[in-house]
């Protein structure tokens, strides 16, 4: 067990949690733990709870873009109906307050609220949070791992005995720039040059690394050995977190969610940060959920999205998931945190904008819809893509051209998708009543 310590019987299934703690890693792709089935010793901590908790080995992002995807987590709606696209922007504008996000659900349940952040520009996405902690909202001097940690750990210090509480650790340490943890900390450096231009060539090869995207294989390995030093460093921090918490009793009552907002392209397509593509190295995120002896130790293969997540912690208390004037396309995921079936699901993701600040990007809209075996990316001022991701699962050869029912169903599909997806965040705004439900369960996003 994770936990040795004596103290109070663990959680039961009919018992609401007294802390519930959601950990957001800022552009960490899944495919850089251990549990998902990386080589390098990056993630201890989270691999030895993913394996007493629930791993969930195919979870999506609605966005690339980082206030987008807290806001997908946070109201359990995709970008275009929550309307939050750009991380300038946020609930706090004025058509935005019309949502009632997870905090504030959570704190009409009783459960008082701390959300504790790196940067400051998610102070915008707070909304329903008693206590905001958050950085400088210059990103270049973000708060590391182990500032926002103490900060954290000093609110949770405070609570009283019987006090159920939501805590939102936020940490940026995985994004850029690239900065060293403080010392004591591990360096995940090759031992070699030989070892590193290994690396450099298998990255290439086997992960489908664009070979331009770095001028030399020694820049390519020095690189991955910053990104996964800060993974290390990022899970070190998360284990003292939740080690002082089980020192304080708290984690037998707890339930734990850890994921990402995106990933990052590290050469992949060519691309080394996030944001502009929607290929699975930007929007497959790990997502692992822990409550100690409440469920069996599983992975799951379901597609499941960020948008699940509020509608499964408010199953979790026995609450409904509403939204009101806005077609809920999360849902529960207590079916399979308990070892039971769900109809499959599709994950929808939006690009931001394009923008004067990025005049090298293709304009217009690029939205996706995806299953485990196939995936659509939508242009509405570029090519179309259409991948088979069994048998082509890092999105390397584009089928759009070869004619396919499948191809022509999942164009149809994505394209009405988004715009009764659309329709609804603007219709909303107006603060009318959509009227897109029956039509995203016709065409079979939503059951």
């Amino acid at each position: 067990m994770l936990l040795l310590l004596g103290g109070p019987p663990a959680l039961t299934a009919a018992e609401p949690p007294r802390a519930i703690v959601l950990v957001t890693i800022d552009t960490l792709r899944a495919d850089h733990l251990g549990v998902y089935g990386y080589g390098r010793p990056t993630s201890p901590f989270l691999d030895r709870l993913a394996r007493e908790g629930v791993l969930f080995e195919n979870a999506f992002a609605s966005s690339s873009m980082t206030a987008a995807c807290h806001s997908s987590l946070f109201t359990g709606l995709h970008p275009p109906q929550h309307g939050v696209r750009l991380n300038a922007e946020g609930f706090s504008a004025p058509n935005h307050r019309r949502f009632r996000t997870l905090a504030e659900t959570l704190s009409g349940a009783g459960y008082t609220t701390g959300a504790f952040s790196a940067v400051g520009f998610l102070n915008s996405i707070a909304q329903g949070f008693e206590t905001v902690d958050a950085g400088s909202g210059d990103y270049l001097r973000y708060r590391q791992a182990d500032a926002v940690v103490d900060r954290a750990l000093a609110w949770v210090g405070k609570r009283k005995r019987d006090e159920r509480f939501f805590l939102w650790v936020h940490l940026f340490d995985v994004h850029p720039p690239r900065r060293s943890p403080p010392h004591g900390t591990s360096r995940l450096l090759f031992e070699s040059a030989a070892a590193a231009e290994h690396f450099a060539r298998e990255a290439m090869e086997r992960r489908g690394v664009t070979p331009s995207a770095y001028p030399t294989p020694a820049a390519l390995a020095l690189s991955y050995a910053q990104y996964d030093t800060e993974v290390a460093f990022v899970d070190q921090e998360l284990g003292r977190l939740f080690d002082r918490m089980g020192a304080m009793h708290l984690n037998e009552r707890a339930v734990w969610i850890v994921t990402a907002d995106h990933g990052e392209g590290l050469g992949n397509h060519d691309w080394l940060d996030h944001v502009r593509f929607l290929y699975n190295e930007a929007v497959r995120v790990p997502l692992i959920i822990y409550a100690e002896e409440r469920w069996e130790e599983r992975r799951v293969k379901d597609l499941v999205r960020h948008v699940d997540v509020m509608p499964t912690l408010l199953a979790l208390l026995g609450l409904p998931f509403e939204q009101p004037g806005f077609t809920p396309v999360g849902r529960s995921l207590l079916p399979l945190l308990e070892g039971g079936k769900m109809v499959p699901a599709m994950s929808f993701s939006l690009r931001r904008p394009w923008g004067s600040d990025h005049r090298d990007w293709e304009r217009g809209e690029v939205f996706a819809l995806q299953d485990l075996d196939w995936k659509y990316i939508a242009h509405t001022d570029g090519k179309d893509e259409f991948f088979d991701l069994r048998s082509d699962p890092l999105e390397l050869r584009n089928l759009v051209d070869a004619p396919s029912p499948v191809r022509d169903r999942l164009s149809d599909m994505t394209r009405e998708v988004f715009a009764a997806l659309r329709r609804e965040g603007q219709v909303a705004t107006k603060h009318a009543e959509p009227a897109v439900t029956d039509e995203l369960k016709a065409l079979g996003y939503i059951h």
